[in-house]
């Protein structure tokens, strides 16, 4: 496409937004409900040369994208076919401006802010895997920032959708940006999500050295570096590097996916666990998206909206990996939480007493009784949880309250029967 069309579907273009050898993306209006999107249509090279090729490799890319609703992934609206041209209408990021501009020695951002956007984007990669896509080309120039300042995935046209036709992984021919690929994928092995976890973490080494942990000027020496070298310390570069830190992005470029990071969820809690206030608020799930969450739970069932909205507004949304500690034994906790995702297990005395389902609550003892916890909580897998204060608890109307303690109440009751049956049946 040499020329930009004045129209193409529904949508009005405005102007050309940006141009590469495969696609090129145009600003449109979408006119029935008068949003810009951005445009994405083939080069006209390729399109001619492979018109069937090319259609299907677009609606594919539009039904991978579609199929993930995450906050740090860009959303796709819309795809169709305009005479002999096939389009994706997808959200337009204003001014279009990328993390590329942050890997520079000249250009770094501060330690925190680069742990906050790759935080973001692992939760995004792990929202992704877990629907079976991989993404395949992670890259600083795929990973947009709003001028809000938030960072969002974009470019899933040479992603993969896992329908569960393979086993372990899957082996794909070589395709994506060699320098962010990982060792399995440069040598088109079998793969899986944690590819998508090594590029990642190349990114993350390029945005606080401001140097590519594999540059090299010859495609054979990236290649070689990727597969067999492993990059210089952070701290040679920024000195004020943290441990810890050099230790998370090392984890990331293991060239062993059995000894790189399993999930974007465990990267994501190792790097909360250098600034907590990662998950607060969890501003990676849309207030809209959370209301849902919870409306669905047999808990709130007898909330009223308002008081939903007034319990997510004042809440804080949690997650935990796989024997993650919740809570532990002896604490003393002004707090309850309210499982909205996965389950935990109570422990006492090192034995395993119980299982907590989405729905379950826990902390509530204490509150009753305002004393110390004698058992524990541990998270079983992925855990995603609600934290309520007892602050905000007091916030509510009276009756609320009320309608919390009778919660409690019942969850006391269902906890120890459930403790009596685990009991019988684990231990004799």
């Amino acid at each position: 496409m040499s020329n930009k069309p004045q129209r193409l579907g529904k949508y009005r273009i405005v102007r050309e937004l940006s141009r590469n050898s495969s696609a090129a993306v145009f600003l449109a209006q979408d006119p029935y409900v008068d949003r810009p999107v951005a445009l994405k249509v083939p080069a006209a090279s390729i399109a001619e040369a492979a018109p069937e090729e090319t259609r299907n490799r677009f609606f594919i890319e539009a039904q991978t994208t579609a199929a993930l609703r995450h906050p740090n992934i860009v959303q796709v609206f819309d795809a169709g076919i305009e005479g002999d041209t096939c389009y994706i209408a997808m959200e337009y990021i204003v001014e279009g401006a990328t993390l590329k501009a942050h890997c520079t020695p000249d250009r770094l951002l501060p330690v925190e802010r680069v742990v906050e956007l790759i935080f973001r984007c692992a939760k995004a990669l792990d929202h992704a895997h877990a629907k079976g896509v991989l993404h395949r080309d992670i890259k600083p120039t795929n990973l947009l920032l709003t001028p809000e300042g938030e960072v969002k995935i974009g470019d899933f046209g040479i992603a993969y959708i896992d329908r569960g036709n393979s086993a372990d992984g899957l082996t794909l021919s070589f395709a994506g940006s060699p320098g962010y690929m990982s060792p399995e994928q440069v040598q088109e092995e079998a793969i899986s999500g944690q590819t998508d976890l090594f590029s990642l973490g190349v990114v993350m080494y390029e945005m606080l050295t401001g140097r590519h942990p594999f540059y090299a000027q010859r495609f054979s020496e990236v290649i070689h570096r990727v597969v067999n070298e492993d990059p210089a310390p952070m701290s040679a570069y920024r000195p004020d590097t943290s441990p810890v830190l050099e230790r998370i992005v090392g984890r990331a470029l293991e060239k062993a996916p059995a000894n790189r990071y399993k999930r974007g969820l465990d990267l994501a809690s190792d790097l909360a666990a250098i600034f907590g206030s990662l998950w607060v608020p969890a501003r990676d799930i849309s207030l809209s998206e959370r209301f849902h969450e919870l409306r669905r739970l047999g808990f709130f069932s007898e909330f009223s909206d308002e008081e939903l909205w007034t319990i997510i507004r004042g809440s804080i949304r949690q997650e935990f990996s796989d024997d993650d500690p919740i809570l532990t034994g002896g604490e003393i906790e002004g707090a309850f939480y309210i499982i909205v995702e996965g389950s935990a297990v109570v422990v006492h005395a090192k034995k395993k007493m119980a299982l907590l389902n989405e729905g379950g609550c826990f902390g509530e003892i204490g509150k009753i009784t305002e004393g110390a916890r004698a058992a524990a909580i541990i998270s079983n897998r992925h855990c995603s949880v609600l934290k309520i204060n007892e602050t905000m608890l007091e916030q509510l109307s009276s009756e609320c309250q009320l309608r919390f303690y009778r919660l409690f109440m019942k969850s006391v009751l269902q906890r120890l029967a459930s403790m009596t049956e685990f009991a019988l049946k684990h231990l004799g």
